[in-house]
């Protein structure tokens, strides 16, 4: 009622209200418009990031198969790196062996010259 009253014996704010009454159906409008642009906005921005998920689990994944052969290769020289230093032990045993059985003979000789000496 107050409202009436006001309306009646104020015409700026009557006419402020009618400028606004008439315009409220086209808010409403571009209200709803603007709504539905940000849902189909919001649909693409899902479908983006989910694309960029799947897009990053196969990066991972790939990442994760190139880590696995990588410490597979490494396994791989570790076990080729302990086999060349048993290799290289091994050498090295029967080279000394090799040098000293080729000594014996002169070794036997040097006894023999101290044992004619005396």
């Amino acid at each position: 009622m107050l409202a009436n009253v006001v309306l009646e014996h104020c015409p700026n704010i009557r006419n402020i209200f009618l400028k606004c009454s008439c315009y409220a159906p086209l808010q409403v409008v571009e209200t709803e418009a603007s709504r539905e642009a940000l849902r189909k906005e919001l649909s693409n921005q899902q479908r983006r990031l989910a694309e960029f998920e799947d897009q990053a689990r196969g990066v991972e994944k790939d990442l994760k198969m190139a880590l696995e052969e990588s410490r597979c290769g490494e396994r791989r020289l570790e076990d080729n790196r302990k086999n060349l230093e048993i290799q290289l032990e091994t050498t090295n045993v029967e080279l000394q062996v090799c040098v000293c059985v080729s000594l014996i003979p002169y070794v036997i000789l040097i006894v023999r010259c101290a044992v004619a000496i005396r």
